[in-house]
């Protein structure tokens, strides 16, 4: 309980000192970095830090294409009350069913991935503070918005994005 407690005043704690932040975003659209790829894959490099935010909100690819995703928690935060993952859905979702997902799936740690869940296209396992991660994998190939998001509790609010599939 205490834990429990601990954790909920963290993370309230860091919610009201990024909401007083100043109104800009670092986000952009990918194309950004790129990452170590295999062949033709298109690379794309995140960041997700200790304000709850990821580099980009939006990432552009090719139906059908290889896709490589790195993940980095640029953090200093301890990985109990900040760690960050990347998942990505395999179709689009409407808010409702982005909500149920998300929810379930911050509550079931370790992975915080929902466990009877076939939403998952790929995903990034969760990283502490100075690790990385990547995933290569397909684009869907009927194009349109698919959500990305960060399931650790708490964090979809803020860190999810969109990855348009063209």
């Amino acid at each position: 309980m205490k834990h429990f407690v601990f954790t909920s005043l963290l993370l309230t704690s860091v919610l009201a000192f990024t909401g007083c932040g100043g109104g800009g975003s670092s986000e952009t659209t990918a194309p950004a970095e790129p990452a170590q790829k295999t062949s033709s894959a298109k690379a794309i490099k995140f960041t997700g830090n200790d304000q709850m935010r990821y580099n980009l909100s939006e990432i552009k690819v090719q139906a059908g294409a290889t896709v490589v995703i790195e993940l980095t928690n640029i953090g200093k935060m301890p990985a109990a009350a900040m760690s960050h993952n990347w998942v990505v859905l395999n179709r689009p979702v409407s808010n409702e069913e982005f909500v149920a997902f998300a929810t379930a799936s911050s509550q079931n740690p370790p992975t915080y991935i929902a466990a009877d869940t076939d939403l998952v296209l790929a995903h990034i396992k969760m990283l502490g503070p100075g690790e990385s991660d990547t995933v290569e994998f397909t684009a869907p190939s009927t194009p349109g918005e698919y959500e990305f998001l960060c399931t650790f509790p708490g964090h979809y609010a803020i860190m999810r994005g969109k990855m348009i599939v063209e």
